[in-house]
């Protein structure tokens, strides 16, 4: 395997066994195979060609924010898309942005603070890829993704070939997007519809988010953001919270005293102590409240 991926990328960005948990903000993930880093779009081609050669599963990893990976890891490939590329064109006040999947909201943010684009503020804080980004329609503060995606360019992995889709397309909802449901496809680069601002006013509200956020959710522990689904009519850190579980712990995972919606990696978690809080608290608010609660982040491996 490692001689055949060699001809596609290389040998320094092919790590055998690599363990996950590098590569997640929850710090919490056994081994994948095969981890490869991938910067151009030939290259993911290649890729993809091999894994169906031997039957090897593969995955597709941005920033690991939203995802939570268990303990034995991941048997097949896992592929960090490397693709950072951004261009910009003008139209009077209007911008349409076009940035590749594998750049962070942060960096992506930063550019547009740079070239004074306005629109994107309240994702400066994700901690996400565009690519993730979008796949799951993230939003806070009261923005989504779906408010400024204008065109999303993927690859199909079983002809291999690039579809883009308008934003009629996307069937954007709550944590939704088409790629959701659509397992075979990689998104490459999007579209954003943005507009021209001042600087300081970007800046400001920037801001403004980035200390709510440090008040309100703790950025200072491992997490994968909010691990509960929203659910229509009910506030589901507030039951969470009022049904006495900040602070609860299950070996090294815990419910945040600060937000009752994130669980954190607060000691050397397992994913096995996320799972079973994640268990307790679900099965404790349906006894209490008689409402479903499902985890919004993505769980992989076995």
């Amino acid at each position: 395997m490692i001689d055949k991926l060699t001809k596609v990328v290389a040998r320094d960005k092919i790590f055998k066994s690599e363990l996950m948990s590098r590569h997640t903000t929850f710090k919490i993930g056994g081994p994948a195979d095969y981890f490869i880093i991938v910067s151009t779009v030939d290259e993911l081609k290649e890729i993809i060609k091999i894994s169906k050669d031997e039957n090897i599963p593969l995955y597709v990893i941005g920033n690991g924010s939203n995802v939570l990976i268990k303990d034995n890891g991941i048997r097949g490939i896992v592929i960090k898309l490397d693709m950072k590329g951004v261009k910009t064109f003008y139209t009077g006040d209007d911008a349409i942005v076009e940035v590749e999947a594998g750049l962070s909201n942060a960096l992506f943010s930063k550019y547009l603070v740079d070239n004074e684009l306005t629109g994107f503020e309240f994702a400066a804080g994700i901690p996400g890829t565009i690519g993730g980004s979008i796949r799951m329609n993230a939003g806070a503060f009261g923005g989504e993704f779906k408010d400024i995606v204008e065109e999303v360019t993927f690859l199909d992995m079983d002809d291999l070939k690039l579809y883009s889709y308008r934003d009629n397309m996307l069937n954007f909802s709550y944590r939704y997007s088409t790629f959701i449901d659509k397992k075979r496809a990689i998104i490459i680069k999007a579209r954003f519809k943005l507009k021209k601002g001042k600087r300081s006013d970007i800046e400001a509200r920037i801001a403004e988010i980035s200390n709510e956020r440090k008040t309100k959710q703790p950025i200072d522990k491992p997490s994968a953001g909010s691990t509960f689904r929203r659910v229509d009519g009910f506030i589901t850190a507030k039951a969470i919270d009022e049904s006495g579980f900040k602070g609860y712990k299950v070996g090294g995972a815990e419910v945040s005293t600060k937000h009752a919606g994130f669980i954190i990696n607060n000691k050397n978690a397992t994913a096995k102590d996320v799972l079973e809080l994640v268990d307790i608290i679900s099965n404790s608010i349906k006894e209490k409240y008689g409402v479903e609660i499902k985890p919004e982040i993505e769980i992989w491996g076995e």
